[in-house]
């Protein structure tokens, strides 16, 4: 607001001016903006119009620090993308620097806002129409109320409900039960299920207990044991297969399937003592006391062949869900094969009801089946175009000369990786159920200790609102430290920007959709000379909701790619350099103790470097014998998991080295490193595009 008439003062913003945007730059890759932005600084300075240059340096300041708030809230805040899309559909994008302020990095802080905190949030705006933003952000608050966005993570990870996926695809995601809940069709099946269970029930007891004069026919009473079982147990069945469907529509999916899995299980111990109970009585020689009535109508044979399938479906479900439909299918073969056959002679109408039923479940699997391939099909003809690209580059690559043997040497290492995890699962499982056969334990148990039941590492908690925490604390750090530790070793400590001035043009016309994506905040690119770091935002919530229901059953634990990077490198050898640096780097799977053993046969070029991670996994698609099957093209990447240890002193994160967590009482957090090769980086991007239409199709 003072007086800048006079040209000294000019000069001297003018150079501050130039001064931020070579600051600007470093944030940004905007360049030929901000120097569009200089020349008509200088033009208007040289013009007399102080009044201009100075509306242009508070737009220019304005701007940069608006730029920086949407960055920071993309890149390092878990739900920064849907605060700033419901700042964009209400006109309110203005309020992104108040918002990081006053430390308003999600919708559910923002929900909470009462009307005088809008009236003080809308003070420190200028020049933006108050008092019509005021009024703009009360409704947009007030409408705000009943979003689930403005829920708590794990109230909206609770309340997740998948019901637009297709019948036909829900079959190969993990929460295959819950898709299946939400479909009418199914529902009203439940309760039909349920009312006939109650109904049958309450004749039984009434054709037992009631008086002649009520019209009902009287039947022999069945033994004691019978009654005290099967009656109270179909009862009770019946009324969960009714909460069930309550469950569904009333609450949410995941309520519905810990009911139907639940009941599941009551109906496999119903079955089990209805068998004993045949035994039983054929050992005694008792006929008449056969079980009448019962779930299989007493034919001993077909109960007993009933049992496998019963405790197969009730206990595979939790954690087999993706094998449902093949279970209904063996459900299908035994109708046809075992059931109907034994009814053929002593009940026509049950015969014919199994034969429809059987027949039926066989058809829906094959119906299945052949529409899967049919979409998947036509899905993978949509990106022929951009595969065949793809496929060519890729290609050209082993064309190269020695490339095969690089490519063998990096499987070696994966493989010798991946075989240490495995044994550490192993034993783990063992130690747990007392019993070698860890096997069969991890058929039909919860995860154990750090690994889920296909020997994944998990994270250390199981928590998931507390695991976007530990990633919002720990993503810029993570991002610098390794940023700083590659560009030691492979910039030798040029920073990377510096590093890669002679070379900048060139990179950027190689990787324009990554000048685009830093410009509107979305990523922080670092470049070096032999290599390109892009610092990735946080998994936004409902793709990690997505993730953690379809493909993990709900298991927070499993998602370890909530933190993110990728590093570009211009050859196959610096691939392996990369991923042999952090393997030197790092302890191999869960154990401590497992660096001495696999260091030896590691690659120790150099010196011993300083061990700051657990390599929890390592996953490779430059190997063409393991295909990607959530999409329909293999895309070439080298995925590593690395856990990392931090603390806080004095307002500082400090990353630990892996022996002093124990002794710090260090948080820690499995985050994702991708390594990918620079000639594929940009089809790769492209190709993203079809990866997740597919992974919406086949419910990854």
């Amino acid at each position: 607001e003072g007086d800048f008439s006079c040209q000294r003062e000019i000069a001297s913003v003018l150079q501050y001016v130039e001064m931020l945007v070579l600051w600007a730059k470093e944030l940004s890759d905007c360049n030929k903006l901000l120097e569009e932005q200089v020349g008509e600084f200088k033009k208007a300075h040289s013009t007399g119009d102080e009044r201009e240059l100075m509306m242009k340096i508070s737009k220019l300041l304005s701007n940069i620090v608006t730029k920086r708030c949407i960055q920071q809230l993309q890149l390092s805040r878990p739900q920064g993308a849907e605060l700033l899309q419901w700042m964009r559909e209400n006109g309110l994008i203005c309020f992104a620097r108040v918002f990081a302020k006053n430390g308003l990095h999600s919708l559910e802080h923002v929900a909470n806002l009462d009307q005088q905190d809008c009236e003080n949030l809308t003070v420190s705006l200028e020049n933006l129409g108050s008092v019509g933003k005021r009024i703009e952000l009360q409704i947009a608050v007030q409408n705000l109320q009943g979003d689930i966005r403005a829920k708590d993570m794990n109230y909206r990870l609770q309340r997740f409900s998948d019901c637009q996926i297709p019948f036909w695809s829900a079959w190969s995601s993990a929460g295959a039960v819950e898709v299946l809940l939400t479909k009418s069709y199914v529902q009203l099946l439940s309760f039909v299920l349920g009312m006939s269970l109650i109904v049958s029930t309450l004749y039984s007891l009434a054709s037992v207990c009631m008086p002649d004069s009520l019209g009902i026919a009287r039947s022999t009473a069945p033994p004691t044991l019978v009654r005290l079982t099967r009656w109270p147990l179909n009862l009770f069945e019946g009324l969960l297969w009714l909460k069930t469907v309550y469950d569904a529509r009333m609450k949410c999916p995941m309520a519905a399937c810990g009911v139907a899995t639940f009941n599941l299980r009551l109906m496999t111990i119903n079955l089990y003592i209805q068998v004993l109970l045949e035994v039983k009585n054929s050992l005694s020689g008792d006929s008449s006391q056969s079980c009448p009535g019962s779930i299989w109508q007493g034919v001993l044979l077909q109960d007993t062949l009933a049992l496998p399938v019963m405790t197969l479906i009730s206990y595979g479900c939790s954690n087999r869900q993706r094998q449902l439909l093949s279970f209904l299918w063996i459900i299908g073969c035994y109708l046809l094969l075992v059931a109907v056959p034994i009814y053929w002679n002593q009940h026509m109408f049950k015969a014919l009801v199994g034969a429809v039923l059987g027949a039926g479940l066989v058809i829906l699997y094959l119906a299945c089946k052949c529409i899967g391939w049919v979409v998947l099909k036509n899905q993978l003809w949509k990106e022929e175009q951009d595969a065949k690209e793809y496929r060519r580059e890729w290609e050209s690559q082993l064309q190269q000369e020695g490339n095969n043997e690089l490519i063998a040497r990096l499987k070696s290492d994966v493989d010798r990786i991946d075989k240490v995890i495995k044994e550490q699962f192993q034993r783990c499982f063992a130690a747990a159920s007392k019993t070698g056969n860890w096997r069969l334990r991890s058929l039909f148990a919860e995860p154990v200790g750090r690994f889920s039941c296909v020997g994944k590492v998990r994270q250390c908690t199981n928590d998931f609102g507390h695991l976007f925490s530990e990633a919002s604390s720990i993503n810029d750090h993570f991002h610098e430290f390794m940023s700083e530790l590659l560009q030691n070793k492979f910039c030798g400590g040029v920073n990377f920007n510096k590093a890669a001035m002679a070379g900048d043009d060139q990179v950027r016309e190689k990787l324009s959709f990554l000048q685009s994506a830093s410009m509107l905040g979305e990523v922080k690119v670092d470049l070096c000379d032999k290599l390109i770091f892009v610092r990735g935002p946080i998994k936004q919530p409902e793709r990690a909701i997505q993730k953690c229901v379809r493909a993990y059953g709900r298991d927070p634990a499993c998602l370890t790619d909530l933190v993110r990077a990728s590093v570009v490198v211009e050859t196959l050898e610096q691939v392996g350099e990369v991923m042999r640096f952090l393997e030197r780097s790092s302890v191999v799977g869960a154990d401590s103790y497992v660096k001495e053993a696999c260091q030896g046969d590691a690659d120790s070029e150099g010196a011993e470097e300083t061990v700051y991670f657990r390599m929890t996994r390592v996953k490779n698609t430059f190997d063409d014998t393991r295909e990607d099957t959530s999409a329909g093209l293999t895309l070439k990447t080298l995925s590593i998991n690395l856990e990392v240890g931090w603390i806080f002193e004095n307002d500082k994160c400090k990353i630990l080295p892996v022996d002093d967590w124990v002794l710090k009482t260090a948080e820690t957090h499995i985050c994702e490193l991708q390594i990918h090769l620079l000639p594929l980086f940009q089809k790769h991007h492209e190709m993203m595009k079809h990866f997740v239409q597919n992974r919406n199709v086949l419910a990854r």
